[in-house]
């Protein structure tokens, strides 16, 4: 019997693509891989790197699914507190 096996294909993306699927730009990319919040590329030589396909494919679906959930973070609390504080004075 034979064993049939199927391959994904994954590509490597470079910056200009990963910017241009995910809207992030390029400050936005670095720093995120950086906290963590964004999947690191992958070395392809001395001075060029890449970014695998399937994990920004699957960091678009988790920013959907968060959006989707209402699991969206708020990152300055405060501020919304604030700006209602300021609206209750007017």
């Amino acid at each position: 019997m034979f064993a049939i096996h199927y391959i994904m294909a994954v590509a490597l993306l470079r910056l200009p693509e990963v910017m241009r699927l995910t809207g992030r730009g390029r400050t936005a990319v670095y720093n995120g891989v950086r906290n963590g919040s964004f999947p690191a590329p992958v070395k392809l030589g001395d001075r060029a790197i890449a970014w695998p396909s399937d994990e920004i494919e699957k960091w678009i679906r988790a920013r959907i699914e968060e959006s989707r959930s209402g699991r969206v973070k708020r990152v300055f609390p405060g501020a919304i507190k604030q700006s209602t504080q300021t609206e209750n004075q007017l």
